[in-house]
């Protein structure tokens, strides 16, 4: 598949399609990496916190309560 490169103010802009977005793993407002490698191709990597990293930041001060009730429906086996 090919597109073209548009001009997006003083900067280029480039369209990925949307089944391109789905196979990555990536979505409108997503962090992305950008790098040229030594043959001159563009790389784009999502980039972003790991599960780790957003774990770590987790702490009884911003954690929520723990809520139990009775089970209903298709709850209860």
């Amino acid at each position: 598949m090919s597109t073209a490169i548009s001009k997006w103010g003083n900067a280029a802009g480039l369209r990925i399609p949307q089944p391109f977005l789905k196979q990555i793993g990536l979505g409108i407002g997503d962090s992305v990496e950008l790098k040229v490698t030594a043959d001159n191709c563009l790389v784009i990597k999502k980039t972003g916190p790991s599960l780790a990293d957003m774990l770590s930041r987790c702490t009884p001060e911003n954690s929520h309560m723990e809520y139990f009730c009775e089970p209903i429906g298709k709850e209860i086996i």
